[in-house]
C-alpha cells in the first residue's frame, strides 16, 4: 500500500504543480513512479496470491506469462530509470553548458519511451518467445511448465543466460550508478572550495571595506580635527596682530599714583610729561623712540616716556602720531 499511495502522490503531484511539471528532469521521477506503481499494483498482489497457494500457480499459464513479463520488465525499466535520473544529474552538474543546450521536453521523452521499450522488448523474447530460442515446441514447454503448476522465468533454467541477465540487469547499471555519482562527488567538492574561497574573499573584502572606511574616519576626523587647530592657532595670530597694531596706534599706562598732566611743545612733536604734587620732586626726563611702520619703513609715531625721578617709576606713556 505504501509503494501506491506514495507512489500515486508523485504522479499527482506533478500533473497538478505547474512548477514541478516545468522541470525536465522531473519527467524522468515520474516514469519512476509509474513504473514502481504498476508493480505495486499487479505484481505484489498476484505473487503474494503465488506463494499463499503453495508455490502454485492458479489461474493459467496466460496470466502467468503475462504477470512475468509485466514484473521483469518494469522492474528493469524501474533500474534504468535510476540510471537516466543519475545520468542527468550528472550531466548537469559536470557538464552544465553542454547539458542546456542538448536537453529538451522532446530530448528527455524520446529517451524515457527507450527506457520503456528496449526491456519489453528484452523480456518479450526472453519469455514469450523463449521456446523459439530453445528450440522447445510451444505445446511441450507450456505442458512441461504448468505440470506440475510452476509460473516462472523460463531462461532461469538456463545458467548462462542466468548469469548474463544478473551481470546486465543489475552490476552493470550499479557500477555505471556507482561512476556517475563518483563524478558528481569530485565536482561538488570543487564546488564547494571554489565556493569557500570565493566567501573567504568577499568576507576579507568585506573587513578591508569596513576597515578601511573606519580609517578613512578617523583620518578625516583627524584633518577636521588638524583643521580646527589651524583655524583657531590663525584666529589668534590674527587677534593677536590686531592687538599689536592696536596697540602701536594707541598705548597707554594709568598711573598710579596721583598724575597730572604736563603738555608741552617740541617743534612738530608734542610730548605729555607727568608730574606729583610735590613740584619740586618731579623731576622728569623725556625719552622719544621713533618706531617703524612694516609697510613705509618710515618713522611714524614716536614713544615718549617720562621717567619720575623722585619715585624712580614710569609714569605716562604716550604715543604720537
Amino acid at each position: 500500500m505504501e509503494t501506491i499511495f506514495g507512489n500515486a502522490l508523485v504522479i499527482a503531484a506533478y500533473k497538478l504543480e505547474r512548477s514541478i511539471s516545468k522541470q525536465i528532469s522531473n519527467r524522468y521521477i515520474v516514469s519512476l513512479a509509474i513504473s514502481d506503481l504498476i508493480i505495486g499494483i499487479e505484481g505484489y498482489p498476484l505473487f503474494t496470491l503465488y506463494v499463499l497457494n503453495g508455490d502454485r500457480w492458479p489461474l493459467g499459464w496466460i496470466a502467468c506469462e503475462t504477470w512475468l513479463f509485466l514484473d521483469y520488465t518494469l522492474c528493469l525499466v524501474s533500474i534504468l530509470t535510476v540510471l537516466l535520473i543519475t545520468a542527468d544529474r550528472y550531466l548537469s552538474v559536470c557538464h552544465t553548458a553542454s547539458y542546456i543546450k542538448w536537453q529538451s521536453p522532446t530530448k528527455a521523452q524520446i529517451t524515457i519511451i527507450c527506457s520503456w521499450l528496449i526491456p519489453a522488448l528484452i523480456f518479450g523474447f526472453m519469455i514469450y518467445g523463449w521456446s523459439l530460442l530453445s528450440n522447445t515446441p510451444t505445446s511441450i514447454f507450456h505442458y512441461w511448465r504448468f505440470v506440475n503448476g510452476e509460473c516462472t522465468a523460463p531462461f532461469l533454467t538456463n545458467p548462462y543466460v542466468n548469469m548474463s541477465m544478473y551481470v546486465v540487469y543489475y552490476w552493470t547499471t550499479l557500477i555505471a550508478m556507482l561512476i556517475l555519482y563518483k563524478g558528481i562527488h569530485k565536482v561538488t567538492k570543487k564546488l564547494e572550495k571554489r565556493a569557500g574561497a570565493r566567501e573567504r574573499r568577499q568576507l576579507a573584502l568585506l573587513f578591508s571595506q569596513r576597515l578601511g572606511t573606519q580609517v578613512g574616519v578617523k583620518l578625516l576626523l583627524s584633518q577636521s580635527y588638524n583643521r580646527n587647530d589651524d583655524i583657531a592657532m590663525e584666529n589668534v595670530r590674527i587677534v593677536e596682530n590686531v592687538t599689536k597694531d592696536r596697540d602701536y596706534r594707541t598705548f597707554r599706562t594709568d598711573v598710579t599714583d596721583d598724575n597730572e598732566r604736563c603738555e608741552h611743545g617740541d617743534g612738530d612733536r608734542d610730548v605729555l610729561d607727568t608730574a606729583t604734587n610735590d613740584d619740586s620732586a618731579c623731576i622728569t626726563t623725556h625719552l622719544n623712540v621713533p618706531i617703524m611702520t612694516k609697510d613705509s619703513g618710515v618713522p611714524d609715531f614716536t614713544l615718549a616716556t617720562s621717567l619720575n625721578h623722585a619715585s624712580g617709576q614710569t609714569n605716562q606713556v604716550v604715543l604720537h602720531g
